[in-house]
């Protein structure tokens, strides 16, 4: 679990520090619609918030169901909503590879 934390936290960090770099790091990414700084900024404050969660469970153990609903809740919603947009023909859809895959 540590090392999912780890991967949340970075991915939430490159995300709010290097909006413009994360945006064309990903192939499906820039078929989403047009770079919005402040937008891939607040998802990475919900990578961050996730991470924060989850690493509050493992810290305290006693903490952890309440601690990992952040996580639960944005991660949860985000993978439906690809699953969707997969279903749909989303035109990201159409350019996302294993890493988007795996990732998600």
């Amino acid at each position: 679990m540590g090392t999912v934390v780890v991967m949340l936290a970075g991915n939430g960090l490159y995300m709010l520090f290097m909006p413009e770099a994360w945006y064309q790091s990903l192939p499906s990414v820039p078929h989403t619609g047009p770079l919005n700084v402040h937008f891939v900024r607040d998802i990475g404050v919900a990578y961050l918030a996730s991470a924060g969660g989850l690493g509050l469970g493992i810290w305290k153990s006693a903490w952890r169901v309440p601690a990992a609903i952040p996580a639960l809740v944005f991660l949860g919603m985000h993978a439906v909503l690809h699953l969707l947009e997969w279903g749909h023909g989303h035109d990201s859809a159409a350019h996302e590879g294993w890493f988007d895959r795996v990732g998600i």
